[in-house]
């Protein structure tokens, strides 16, 4: 698997936005681009809803509904709930028809915090991952 570490946040963005899903891919795929996209935002809440409840129902973590149309799912996690081991699952969930959209994964100490994000990030891509030092450092040996 293939993986890289960024020093800081805005690296890691330039990083994660640089892999999404080109503008010509989305329209190629039309009307199949927005079924996709639910299907795996319905995915990610049956693997995620069962372990810590659902997203808006509770101020422990966040999901992004919206889309960009950029194949980008946003999650936010507080630290009290968030899992090493979430971030393989998830990207089991990048495979076949999925593997064009990827997962931008936040994790503040509290959702209130949402921004600070004092552990970090991590882009979950299909066929790789990257993250920032402040994920790895809190995250790598409990993975």
């Amino acid at each position: 698997m293939e993986y890289e570490v960024y020093q800081d946040k805005a690296s890691f963005i330039k990083a994660f936005f640089s892999g999404l899903i080109s503008e010509e891919d989305v329209a190629e795929l039309g009307d199949a681009f927005e079924e996709l996209e639910d299907v795996l935002i319905a995915k990610t809440e049956s693997l995620l809803e069962p372990r810590i409840g659902a997203w808006d129902q509770t101020k422990e973590w966040w999901h992004q509904m919206d889309s960009d149309g950029d194949g980008k799912r946003e999650l936010v996690f507080s630290r009290a709930v968030f899992q090493p081991g979430f971030v393989s699952e998830l990207q089991v969930l990048l495979t076949g028809p999925f593997n064009r959209f990827a997962f931008l994964v936040q994790v503040p100490e509290t959702m209130e915090e949402w921004g600070q994000n004092k552990y970090g990030e991590v882009g979950i891509f299909s066929n790789r991952l990257i993250a920032t030092k402040a994920f790895v450092s809190e995250f790598a040996a409990r993975a």
